[in-house]
C-alpha cells in the first residue's frame, strides 16, 4: 500500500512528508495517553498513533476522534 493510499484511506496520523516511520499504538486513555504520550508521539518526525485501545470502547473512540487517530478498541482482543 503506498503512503498516499494508506493517508487517503486510515488517516494514520504521520506528519508531513514523512517517507516512513513507526506507527504507534496507545493503550489506555488516560490524562498520561491524552496529555502526554499521544502529542509527544505526533511531535516526533518520525512516529505516528496508528491505534488507541482502552477498556471503555466509547472512551478509545471518544480520544481517537479528538486526535484524528484511525483505529479505536474496546479490548485488547478486538481487531
Amino acid at each position: 500500500m503506498t503512503r498516499a493510499l494508506a493517508r487517503d484511506n486510515h488517516n494514520l496520523a504521520m506528519p508531513e512528508g514523512n517517507t516512513g516511520g513507526v506507527r504507534r499504538g496507545v493503550l489506555g486513555v488516560a490524562r498520561i495517553a491524552t496529555e502526554k504520550i499521544i502529542p509527544a508521539v505526533r511531535r516526533g518526525q518520525t512516529n505516528g498513533v496508528a491505534a488507541v485501545a482502552s477498556r471503555s470502547a466509547g472512551r478509545a473512540r471518544a480520544v481517537a476522534a479528538r486526535f484524528t487517530i484511525p483505529r479505536a478498541y474496546g479490548s485488547l482482543g478486538d481487531r
